[in-house]
């Protein structure tokens, strides 16, 4: 029974080793797992990370587009009402419609003579 006891403790030997290889197959498994994680994790950050830069970028621009429209604007403005004044100074305020100072011309003498003068009573129907 020596040969038996040789096969056992060989029997033996191999099933440790076979345990040893598997574990340490376990060990590499979570090591490779962890790795990807961490580098999951790294990604995720930074993905973050620039998403955020984005945002704030996209907020500044639509910040100064504002600023840029509200300075337009008050141009704008300035310039109108400056136009205006000039206008006013210069005494060319836009001078009203013919038609119409005739249309108020004939129903002043309308009230005045109590019917349209002739030569007029035609122009007033424009």
């Amino acid at each position: 029974h020596d040969s038996e006891r040789q096969a056992r403790l060989a029997a033996d030997r191999e099933w440790s080793r076979k345990v040893a290889a598997r574990k340490a197959e376990l060990a590499a498994e979570k090591e490779r797992a962890r790795i990807q994680a961490v580098k999951e994790a790294a990604r995720r950050q930074r993905e973050l990370k620039a998403a955020a830069a984005r945002k704030v970028a996209t907020k500044r621009q639509s910040l100064e587009e504002e600023r840029r429209a509200a300075g337009k604007q008050r141009k704008e403005a300035l310039a109108r009402a400056s136009e205006a004044y000039r206008m006013e100074r210069r005494g060319s305020i836009p001078q009203p419609d013919p038609v119409q100072v005739k249309r108020r011309q004939v129903a002043q003498m309308t009230v005045a003579y109590g019917r349209a003068p002739p030569a007029i009573a035609s122009y007033g129907g424009r």
